[in-house]
């Protein structure tokens, strides 16, 4: 059995790259996404503006990257035809060196500052199997700890993933646990005791208004939910077919509270 789509290397080359970034100094942050995004085939037709590798269907992200204050950054996502899905911020330290780790693929960005309580941002061109990528006119979402402006915004958790529903970019509860919840209480856990780790579905609104037309839409490439008990930062072996497990890190999103789930992204 190969592996399935969204974790299959092939489809969706990845790399995983760390470092120590100067405090106050946010171009560092740019100028090492350039080189790794570089390495995946990703274009900058101009300065500061990366264009991923198209999809099958001829789809693809553009991301406009900026430095607004030395101690914060900025991407905003657009997709190919034009939509601004959103604009989202993280921090890193004013006092001190902050290690920042960049999660890139073909099809993915997240950049996770270390710092506080773990800043980031993301964005993702979705895996759309068993559905041909022809389905779905935009498969492309994103997401950050901050609005542009660096403020809090009460979006800035898993579960709100900024999307188009039919025409319209908006954010949305749109990442729902697998790992069945109830109440204050929620299943972690396999037979064996090994933690339950599941592909990041999300949905959209797609062809019309309200049920039935919000549908599932995709999953993240490269990423896997799990629960939040893993520690920030920490590597974990996890089983992707029969024969083949693959490294992925726990990264600092997590979901509303941050009580239930964190996304787990591929470092090897």
């Amino acid at each position: 059995m190969g592996n399935p789509t969204f974790l299959d290397s092939t489809l969706y080359p990845f790399r995983y790259y760390s470092e120590s970034v100067p405090a106050n100094t946010s171009t560092q942050i740019t100028t090492t996404l350039r080189t790794e995004l570089t390495a995946l085939s990703w274009t900058e037709p101009v300065a500061k503006t990366f264009r991923s590798p198209a999809d099958a269907a001829g789809r693809y992200m553009t991301l406009v990257v900026a430095e607004p204050a030395a101690n914060r950054w900025n991407m905003a996502l657009y997709d190919s035809s034009g939509i601004s899905i959103c604009s989202r911020s993280l921090y890193i330290n004013s006092g001190s060196p902050t290690t920042v780790e960049y999660y890139t693929g073909k099809a993915h960005v997240l950049v996770n500052s270390n710092s506080g309580s773990g800043y980031w941002v993301y964005v993702f061109l979705l895996d759309t199997f068993p559905d041909d990528p022809r389905f779905l006119e935009h498969p492309a979402v994103g997401g950050g700890s901050f609005d542009s402006a660096g403020g809090v915004d009460g979006r800035g958790f898993l579960d709100y993933v900024f999307a188009v529903d039919n025409a319209v970019a908006q954010p949305a509860v749109r990442m729902k646990a697998l790992i069945t919840m109830n109440g204050t209480q929620y299943i972690s856990r396999m037979a064996s005791g090994r933690y339950l780790y599941v592909p990041a579905w999300t949905y959209q609104l797609v062809g019309g208004a309200g049920f039935p037309n919000y549908v599932w839409t995709g999953k993240f490439p490269q990423a896997l939910m799990g629960p939040v008990t893993p520690v920030l930062g920490t590597d974990w072996v996890i089983p992707i077919t029969y024969a083949a497990s693959a490294t992925f890190r726990a990264t600092s999103v997590v979901n509303s509270g941050g009580t239930y789930y964190r996304l787990f992204m591929r470092k090897a």
